[in-house]
């Protein structure tokens, strides 16, 4: 199912607490700057909109560095 491949899941899925927290920031209220703090919580680019900005803050180098790596 192609259309699902950027629905996130686990703990991050649209009818989990932060689907709720992403549906509530949509049409007038939609924020054009999203950060997220923590590769591991990688899942919520699945609720990027066009036009939005998106930065990921990670504090552990060996995990930034495997995030980057292309052979993984």
């Amino acid at each position: 199912m192609p259309q699902a491949k950027c629905i996130p899941l686990s703990y991050y899925f649209p009818t989990g607490p932060l689907g709720h927290l992403f549906m509530s920031f949509q049409g007038e209220h939609a924020k054009s700057d999203i950060a997220v703090v923590g590769l591991g919580a990688g899942s919520t680019a699945g609720y990027a909109q066009p036009g939005q900005r998106w930065t990921f803050y990670e504090i552990d180098p060996t995990v930034e560095r495997i995030a980057r790596d292309s052979n993984t």
